[in-house]
């Protein structure tokens, strides 16, 4: 498969969890569980965003904004083929957001 990458874009893989993103060039990551903080520092000091893979999330507590995406105000949900990922933004443009949700792939092996 041949992934289109935006300038200024990584592509980011998660094997054991079964995603990819793409996220920004200047940033670094670090896995913590069952999920990867990303942030602007390399010592991650002030997390830009968040995501992690659930299971399941309770639908009516989050609006529909997409096909696959919702949100509850603070937190998104990309819905992929058998599982979920949880998006929390803390410091990412409008912009920037909408284009990594758009990434969020599953990763079959």
């Amino acid at each position: 498969t041949i992934i289109n990458i935006k300038e200024g874009y990584r592509l980011f893989e998660s094997l054991p969890l079964e995603f990819s993103l793409q996220y920004p060039m200047q940033m670094y990551y670090m896995r913590v569980d069952d999920k990867y903080e990303f942030a602007f520092d390399p010592n991650l000091k002030e997390t830009a965003f968040m995501v992690e893979r659930i299971d399941s999330f309770d639908t009516a507590s989050f609006y529909k904004l997409d096909t696959n995406v919702y949100f509850n105000g603070s937190e998104y949900v990309k819905v992929l083929p058998s599982f979920y990922i949880q998006f929390t933004n803390f410091k990412l443009s409008e912009s920037e957001l909408d284009y990594i949700l758009s990434t969020i792939k599953f990763l079959s092996l």
